[in-house]
């Protein structure tokens, strides 16, 4: 896993993908808290928070994950690496284990320049303390258990596709369809008790529950559970390709 971790982020951060990644994300999220007018306007709102931030980043990354994903595997079945790759001293759990944290630290990597939105935050508020650095926190851990539920849904995108394209667009729906679409589909009440189910299935609802502040042992382990399933899943996709 290491050997496969090392290449892929030879190949993230040589070619400059991941400094590209990191900027996308951060000019994308600067213009949409404190330019654009939406509602989420840091700005506009009056409000020193960073709660904004958590509920326009993952529509960001619900395209930027699946656009980095897409050649994970795809890529590999194009070329015709995968048989030289197993050929390898190397379990295949290894090798997608290998891409999926290559990937993770390319997110983590952009990230990080979300912090420079905390230090506006401070130079707009009147009282330092006002700033709810605990909520903060939670809204990270949140945000970065989506992201590695993105992760292994555009690596199973990957799995299945050979096309780079078509991994990205699946990639992008099953993000969308498990992060909001589950949850919207809930709201027209139309499977009566099932509704309730169908809500608690989709990612937002336990992501919701980090951005109020809440780090609950049941969304921890429901978003840790579909990363692993899905990458269980991508694991014998390509076993049996």
């Amino acid at each position: 896993m290491i050997a496969i971790l090392k290449k892929e982020l030879k190949l993230y951060f040589g070619n400059f993908l991941a400094y590209l990644v990191a900027g996308i994300f951060c000019v994308l999220s600067s213009l949409y808290l404190f330019y654009f007018e939406n509602e989420f306007n840091i700005l506009e709102i009056g409000v020193v928070s960073m709660s904004p931030f958590f509920y326009v980043a993952p529509w960001f990354l619900l395209f930027l994950v699946p656009a980095i994903t897409m050649k994970t595997i795809s890529e590999e079945r194009s070329q015709g690496t995968l048989e030289w790759i197993f050929s390898k001293p190397i379990s295949l759990l290894s090798f997608i284990l290998g891409k999926f944290f290559s990937v993770l630290t390319v997110i983590l990597f952009s990230l990080l320049s979300s912090l420079t939105i905390i230090y506006t935050l401070n130079k707009l508020s009147l009282v330092s303390e006002s700033i709810d650095y605990g909520s903060i926190l939670s809204g990270y851990i949140g945000l970065v258990l989506l992201c590695c539920c993105f992760i292994s849904i555009g690596i199973f995108a990957s799995s299945i596709m050979k096309n780079q394209i078509s991994s990205f667009l699946l990639g992008v729906f099953l993000c969308f369809i498990l992060y909001f679409g589950l949850e919207q589909l809930a709201t027209y009440k139309f499977l009566g008790s099932f509704d309730y189910i169908l809500q608690n299935i989709g990612l937002y609802y336990s992501y919701s529950s980090f951005v109020k502040g809440v780090v609950g042992i049941r969304e921890v382990s429901y978003l840790i559970f579909i990363t692993m399933l899905l990458l269980l899943i991508s694991e014998l996709v390509v076993k049996r390709k």
